[in-house]
């Protein structure tokens, strides 16, 4: 325990690093240009699940070394290649004259590799619950990233470059830690991967991911669908801020279910339900204190930290507090459902999830022509619903897998 609340920290200083640059470049390149890699961070992040084919969530529960790395190679090549064409069309966008959709598509593409890459290759150590160097990991990548976007900013250069520093992170993050640990690792051997699924269940947990990133970052697409570049700005920006918490905090914690839950579903134990039920309880109390604290403090700061532009921003924080409290505990139990074979329950609930959102949000402003601050309001509260129903569902899922273990183990004892 004392190794993983390391790990965590490490996490979370890198992170504290990339929160810290936000208040300079919201003063460099202003809500318009910052609303354009925002809604290309978004799309990316939707479209991550395709790109990596949610091999992140098979690679911690494979068995078979030589499996793991093979689903590892392949997820890999993949986005790689879908990068490649979003890079095409971008090339193809600038010839057509069409500059600003070339260089949303170039940091689409980006994004796109670089997220796919770190969540493919950190599936890897989470398979080996090596957690301290996956915050080593974590941190190297965000500091290095962050070092980037402030030299670009520095030069005055296009916010395209904003991406290019992600990715640089995420390469530098990665190649740190292989180096620290590729002495002396014995070579994989070839077996064949126990997790071979179907095309259909392939597609249903991809389209699971989507769906289920469309409705965490749907918001600033939708922003940009029905409001301007500058509201679609300050949008992006605020759930840049509010998801900090999970950035500083929620990706270690779901790397940290997963390989708690991964190592006791391989193991065959009935103890899935109380450990999704005490960890969800613990990290709630401290994510409803994180979403009090930016409720107050976001519309006060925001516009002596973020600049005389950013007052929306400190609105749209306090809005949104509550839901990425929901988030931080709820969210990093939900690869559970795909451990488990569930896809098909986990794609109906994400469906509802996003749908909800969509129509609570998109609502005011088009039915009623309501400000777009009353779009963010709908589409937090229906948020904040879909997350409690998506944690009850999970606590069923889990409590019906520990019976039946229960109930195959007395089975085995009588015969």
């Amino acid at each position: 325990m004392k190794r993983n609340a390391t790990a965590i920290a490490v996490q979370a200083a890198g992170q504290l690093a990339l929160i810290g640059a936000v208040p300079i470049l919201t003063r460099v390149y202003g809500p318009a240009s910052l609303g354009s890699y925002q809604l290309a961070t978004s799309i990316a992040l939707v479209v991550q699940p395709i790109a990596s084919r949610r091999l992140e969530f098979r690679i911690p529960v494979e068995p078979h070394g030589g499996g793991a790395v093979r689903q590892y190679r392949s997820g890999v090549l993949f986005a790689a290649v879908l990068s490649a064409v979003l890079a095409g069309g971008a090339l193809a966008a600038r010839w057509q004259g069409h500059p600003h959709l070339a260089g949303t598509l170039l940091m689409v593409g980006t994004l796109l590799f670089a997220t796919a890459l770190a969540v493919l290759d950190n599936a890897l150590l989470v398979r080996d619950r090596a957690f301290m160097r996956l915050g080593v990991r974590n941190f190297v990548s965000a500091v290095v990233a962050v070092l980037i976007q402030l030299a670009f900013a520095w030069a005055g250069g296009p916010v395209v470059g904003l991406a290019f520093a992600i990715l640089g992170g995420r390469l530098a993050g990665i190649l740190t830690t292989r180096v620290a640990v590729s002495s002396g690792v014995a070579p994989v051997p070839e077996s064949a991967s126990a997790s071979s699924r179907s095309l259909t269940t392939t597609v249903v947990t991809i389209m699971a991911g989507v769906v289920s990133n469309s409705s965490v970052y749907g918001l600033t697409i939708l922003t940009a669908a029905l409001a301007s570049p500058m509201e679609t700005g300050q949008v992006g920006t605020a759930q840049r801020i509010t998801s900090s918490p999970v950035g500083l905090i929620g990706q270690a914690l779901s790397q940290q279910y997963q390989g708690l839950a991964s190592a006791n579903v391989r193991d065959g134990r009935p103890v899935l339900a109380p450990l999704t039920r005490r960890f969800v309880w613990r990290i709630g109390a401290v994510a409803l204190a994180l979403a009090a604290t930016m409720a107050v403090l976001g519309p006060i700061l925001a516009t002596p930290v973020l600049g005389r532009e950013w007052h929306d921003a400190g609105v749209v924080i306090a809005l949104l507090a509550l839901p990425v409290a929901m988030q931080i505990a709820i969210a990093p139990t939900i690869p559970l459902l795909v451990m488990l074979g569930r896809e098909r329950v986990l794609l109906t609930n994400q469906l509802v999830r996003l749908c909800g959102g969509l129509l609570a949000g998109g609502i005011p402003v088009l039915v009623f022509h309501a400000n777009y601050l009353w779009m963010v309001g709908g589409y937090a509260l229906a948020t904040t619903a879909a997350y409690l129903a998506t944690l009850v569902l999970t606590l069923r899922v889990a409590a019906a897998h520990d019976a039946t273990v229960r109930s195959a183990a007395s089975a085995r004892q009588r015969s």
